[in-house]
């Protein structure tokens, strides 16, 4: 392993030093970062892309991709999809826990999992829809009320030493809870 830092980039770690190169080994994309000249590997299998709408700040699944596309021009390679061709505008959509999206011009499937759901606008969601990340944590006479992977679910401070609980702002705008001895 080597690492490279180049041009005022972060440093990188990497299978070697490189000139310009893009393939594929299998799923996975062999390239050479243009600025730390380190050649990197990155598996293909299971990748999300989205897009993200400044007027709207509406944070929207693009394509799945599982395996690694050589380009028409043989020049350059990418992470797409392994299935028939397809329509790079088509709008992703699920089958039973299973989002399939156009990725590089062909069909990608991408299995959600375990206690995870399908949503074709946001990618694969907890199964339990009760609550989501976005949700502000509460406080109720010592009780934080929080949501974890979709469930709603409580935290009693006073079962580890502390009277009370108190909100803030955290992350963005959401409120998040802490116990405190305060």
């Amino acid at each position: 392993m080597v690492c490279g830092n180049g041009d005022g980039a972060d440093a990188e770690c990497g299978l070697g030093h490189c000139e310009d190169t893009e393939t594929c080994d299998g799923p996975a994309l062999v390239r050479c970062d243009t600025h730390t000249r380190v050649l990197t590997r990155t598996d293909c299998r299971s990748r999300l892309r989205y897009s993200f709408d400044l007027d709207t700040e509406a944070l929207s699944l693009q394509s799945a991709s599982e395996t690694c596309v050589p380009a028409p021009d043989g020049e350059s390679a990418e992470c797409g999809g392994a299935g028939e061709p397809c329509e790079e505008e088509m709008t992703p959509f699920c089958e039973g826990d299973t989002i399939i999206s156009c990725s590089r011009g062909r069909l990608s499937r991408f299995v959600c999992g375990t206690a995870r759901r399908c949503d074709p606008s946001r990618g694969c969601r907890w199964a339990a829809n009760e609550c989501d990340g976005e949700d502000d944590d509460a406080c109720e006479a010592g009780i934080i009320h929080y949501c974890n992977f979709g469930e709603r679910m409580t935290f009693d401070c006073r079962d580890i030493g502390f009277p009370r609980c108190v909100t803030s702002v955290g992350l963005g705008d959401r409120r998040v809870a802490v116990c405190t001895g305060e």
